[in-house]
């Protein structure tokens, strides 16, 4: 089990905003999030250049095309000042070029610990065109990307003084945040995990620790049948080892539970126990994929964040550096 000891640290999160009518209810989601660790925020827009939009555009649209970009630029001012009033510790970086490239370029200069951004559930060829720029964030980011979706009304706040005293708010609705974290047990509990344990515990969280169990296709034939015991033994096997699992994580936060669901698609059914929950976050993990499926952005890891009812944080595991090390950044808009 990885070491739980350590505070988790962030210090530095980039918000990338596209400064549509659903980009201030992100910042200041991000804001709420940035709180309780005494991080900065750095709201980022990037412009996309003239050039990428007409090719021969005329001298009219370019001077139309000039304006918007004085436009987004006095948005983005504004946007930072109302956050500011919240959040002092807030800067700002207007920005040229492909928006992916140029978040995660960013994210790299600022040693950012965190990205957050938002996705609009766009259609399978917007998808394609990377007209949504948050799974493209997701792949190429060097730290955890946390994706924020419309129409999500709750925030993860800080806990009250003890997580005891976090009781059912007058309309009889708990106020305890819950996090989702899904696991796959095939190997050992990583840093994904170590990630989440420490989030849930730092705000008083409840963790629930989520493994979907997809039982072999079934097959009539005698050799199926024969096969039935072992897969019974299969499934308790994972099931124990879940138990385990949690057993460990409990001894460094107790508001740890194990949830063991089967289901055909693990990211519906995480997606359906996130909704049955009500969670306020889902942590999943990553991994690098061949250039088609990143064409693609086929992965269980797109489909949830794209799709959950929770916001999403993806987490990238770092083989030679520790999540919870200091930075100490401090740039200048």
């Amino acid at each position: 089990m990885a070491d739980l000891t350590r505070t988790l640290c962030l210090k530095t999160i980039l918000v990338a905003v596209d400064l549509s009518p659903h980009s201030e209810a992100t910042a200041r989601y991000a804001v709420s999030f940035a709180k309780p660790f005494g991080a900065s925020i750095v709201l980022v827009h990037v412009h996309v250049p003239v050039d990428l939009v007409y090719e021969f555009a005329s001298e009219g649209a370019y001077e139309a095309l000039d304006h918007q970009r004085q436009h987004a630029q006095q948005e983005l001012g504004r946007l930072t000042g109302t956050l500011r009033e919240a959040h002092p510790a807030c800067q700002k970086a207007f920005l040229i070029g492909d928006p992916a490239e140029q978040v995660v370029r960013l994210a790299q200069e600022r040693g950012a610990d965190l990205i957050i951004t938002a996705s609009h559930h766009p259609g399978f060829l917007a998808q394609l065109l990377y007209l949504d720029q948050a799974p493209r964030i997701m792949h190429i980011a060097p730290c955890p990307v946390l994706v924020y979706h419309e129409g999500y009304q709750g925030v993860l706040t800080a806990p009250s003084s003890s997580p005891a005293t976090q009781t059912a708010s007058a309309e009889g609705e708990v106020t305890r945040k819950k996090i989702v974290l899904p696991v796959d047990l095939a190997g050992e509990p990583g840093q994904t995990v170590a990630f989440a344990a420490k989030l849930a515990r730092q705000w008083g969280a409840d963790l629930y620790v989520l493994h979907i169990y997809t039982a072999p296709p079934y097959n009539a034939d005698a050799h199926y049948a024969s096969a039935v015991p072992g897969i019974g033994c299969q499934r308790r096997r994972l099931e124990g080892k879940l138990l385990d699992w949690v057993s460990q994580l409990q001894t460094q936060h107790a508001r740890t539970f194990a949830l063991f669901e089967a289901g055909e698609s693990p990211a519906r059914g995480i997606q359906q126990v996130a909704a049955n929950l009500h969670a306020d976050l889902i942590v999943v993990s990553t991994h690098d994929r061949a250039w088609l499926a990143k064409y693609l952005f086929y992965s269980d890891a797109d489909e949830i964040a794209r799709r959950a009812v929770a916001p999403v944080l993806v987490f990238r595991a770092k083989p030679d550096a520790e999540l919870s090390s200091s930075r100490d950044v401090n740039s200048p808009d």
